[in-house]
């Protein structure tokens, strides 16, 4: 499959910014809790990040549009490899999400690693065990202690 630069970002940014719409409005209340009272909820960063990628994805459609007639654009193309990566990834991530449901952050975050590690092509166990192993204890650490967030 090919698609031309301005058609891919015209599109990229409606789906992205749909996306953020429907985090905003639907997934952050759904999801996270409103604290009353508080001057950083626990909304706040996720509202703002959300805020941040509907602004992007405005201004890559809009880039996309101006350069709807140039002839000077890239032509760009996706191979079966790269979409059956997308798609694995993809799986591997919703099975995050149910993996966090049934244990703990650090287990289901350490598989999940070494699946994608694995999945993208890095064949030495012994750096794929390190970086999964390590990793995960390490963000856990610094949210936990230094940023004082509760982690799953």
């Amino acid at each position: 499959m090919s698609f031309k630069e301005s058609r891919l970002e015209l599109w990229a940014g409606v789906f992205f910014a749909l996306l953020s719409i429907l985090l905003y409005f639907v997934i952050i209340p759904w999801q996270i809790r409103h604290v009353p009272g508080v001057a950083l909820s626990p909304r706040t960063f996720p509202q703002a990040i959300t805020g941040l990628l509907f602004f992007l994805s405005v201004a890559l459609s809009v880039s996309g549009w101006a350069k709807r007639n140039l002839a000077s654009q890239k032509t760009y193309s996706i191979s079966g490899q790269e979409v059956k990566l997308t798609a694995l990834t993809l799986l591997a991530v919703g099975g995050y999400t149910l993996l966090l449901q049934a244990t703990s952050y650090i287990p289901a975050t350490i598989l999940v690693l070494a699946v994608l590690i694995r999945l993208y092509g890095q064949r030495k166990w012994w750096k794929l065990a390190a970086v999964a192993l390590i990793l995960p204890v390490l963000i856990y650490t610094a949210f936990t202690y230094l940023l004082r967030f509760q982690m799953p």
